[in-house]
């Protein structure tokens, strides 16, 4: 290959010729073999393309290595093209994480940089992924608190089970609507229309929390798909079950020990 050198005749285009692209990349020829097309590094990111040699003169050629997708996600080299399901999957990822219309649920969320190159997602999506027409992209699931999407970390899942799963049920909360006081100081616990019980405040959460992830569970677990990253994601809840299980039979003996106390207290 010939090496690059500085062009000094700007009119004539071969080895060592400089210019700019209409992408605002810079460029120069370094291999031109006399035929129609010229082999071009750009200057920024260090990669090479083979182009028409009408193309120098236009501008009009992409680098596939230059961030275009929110200022940080760029196409990168290899089979996977634009417009395609992993193309508007991925997109709507980097969207959600770096869009104007981010929402604030997403601000402190970020894609790995592997996930950056289109390429990498694309393989992961056509190679590895579970996705079903319509599932949704998750990262919640299978690593509760990374925030961050990454191969490690994602799935697809159905949008009923995302939307059950939400931003992290293990956190979950009683709304204020869902609180009625009894008159013995309880709360009412009501999800789905449905009253399930009266408990304090932080056993009644608990109790919340475990019917969100036990109803996410169970609409993954019907659609009976067996794809090791579907297995995954019913293994990791039943794990985050087991937990609040836990967490609710040491919150429940914690506060039998405050009250107990308490009466011993008021009875001295």
């Amino acid at each position: 290959m010939t090496t690059a050198k500085k062009n000094t005749n700007k009119t004539e285009i071969t080895v060592g010729y400089e210019f700019t692209t209409a992408q605002g990349c810079n460029a120069s020829v370094i291999e031109d073999n006399g035929s129609r097309n010229l082999v071009i590094k750009f200057t920024e990111t260090g990669n090479t393309k083979t182009v028409p040699r009408s193309s120098v003169k236009t501008g009009r050629i992409k680098n596939p290595m230059k961030p275009y997708v929110e200022g940080i996600g760029y196409i990168g080299v290899g089979k996977y093209k634009e417009g395609t399901t992993a193309y508007k999957k991925w997109a709507a990822m980097l969207s959600r994480c770096y869009g104007k219309e981010m929402k604030n649920a997403y601000i402190d969320v970020t894609v790995c940089k592997e996930w950056r190159n289109y390429q990498n997602f694309a393989k992961w999506f056509h190679e590895e992924s579970n996705y079903q027409d319509g599932w949704q992209l998750d990262k919640d699931i299978l690593s509760r608190g990374q925030r961050i999407y990454s191969p490690n970390t994602c799935l697809f899942v159905p949008k009923g089970v995302n939307i059950s799963y939400g931003k992290d049920p293990t956190k979950a909360t009683l709304p204020k609507r869902n609180r009625i006081k009894s008159l013995t100081g309880k709360t009412r616990v009501i999800y789905k229309g449905q009253t399930l019980g009266t408990n304090d405040d932080e056993l009644a959460n608990i109790n919340l929390r475990l019917c969100k992830l036990e109803d996410t569970f169970n609409l993954l677990f019907k659609i009976g798909d067996k794809h090791p990253l579907t297995l995954q994601a019913l293994e990791s809840l039943e794990n985050q079950i087991r937990q609040l299980d836990a967490d609710y039979i040491e919150a429940d003996s914690k506060i039998f020990l405050e009250k107990t106390n308490e009466t011993n207290s008021n009875q001295k």
